[in-house]
């Protein structure tokens, strides 16, 4: 119990942003968090930071003495007037649900068959799974005690061809060398008649019937 000079307040001035609602606190003829009821006034005392505390409204005779971290453990949030000190297992330690009272050492490594997915934390130990359950980002199996992703491998779509298509290029092909060949036979026509030559001679030496007509047609441009 702290002594009669600390200094307290009545019930009925708690300032109303200490916690809860000014008026439920007066109601129940509470303290706040972060103070206790002093026995011999009925006032309101407040608790003193890094020493002790208390986190809910009450009618305790004194405020709760801050938590000491064990050995194992470290600080990780000071204690305050209304708030107790938290602790955490130390980096290479855990605290499990099986035995939340004191720190466990972490596993170094998963069993045989087994591939690791995550790693120890202050309060759980290295998770392991089934090599076979573990996928790595490059879809090959991990080496065990490795530590794995559970992603599964997206399938790759292939990107659409800037090009053309094979089709409309055989399409322009064709069309290409029929506009080719049709000049040409134009030419040859407009040869023919430029001369004005008849192969007559030509056509009493070699036989109508043994020659083809574009075979004629091909002297006669000559």
């Amino acid at each position: 119990v702290k002594p009669a000079s600390a200094m307290s307040i009545r019930k009925d001035e708690v300032p109303q942003q200490l916690s809860a609602p000014l008026e439920w606190i007066r109601q129940q003829n509470l303290c706040p968090p972060g103070f206790y009821m002093e026995e011999v006034s009925g006032g309101c005392a407040p608790c003193t930071d890094g020493t002790d505390y208390t986190n809910h409204s009450n009618t305790l005779p004194s405020c709760l003495p801050c938590t000491t971290c064990k050995s194992e453990e470290e600080e990780k949030n000071r204690c305050t007037s209304s708030k107790d000190t938290e602790c955490q297992c130390k980096p290479g330690t855990f605290r499990g649900e099986d035995a939340p009272e004191f720190c466990q050492k972490c596993s170094t490594g998963c069993p045989d068959g087994k591939v690791m997915v995550m790693n120890c934390t202050p309060w759980s130990n290295v998770k392991c799974v089934d090599q076979e359950s573990g996928t790595l980002a490059h879809g090959e199996a991990p080496v065990p005690g490795e530590l794995a992703t559970m992603s599964r491998r997206l399938p790759i779509t292939p990107c659409p061809s800037s090009g053309t298509s094979p089709l409309v290029t055989n399409i322009f092909t064709g069309l290409g060398i029929t506009v080719v060949i049709t000049f040409v036979l134009i030419g040859c026509v407009v040869c023919c008649f430029s001369k004005g030559e008849v192969l007559e001679g030509k056509e009493e030496v070699l036989a109508p019937s043994s020659i083809s007509p574009i075979l004629l047609f091909l002297l006669a441009c000559l």
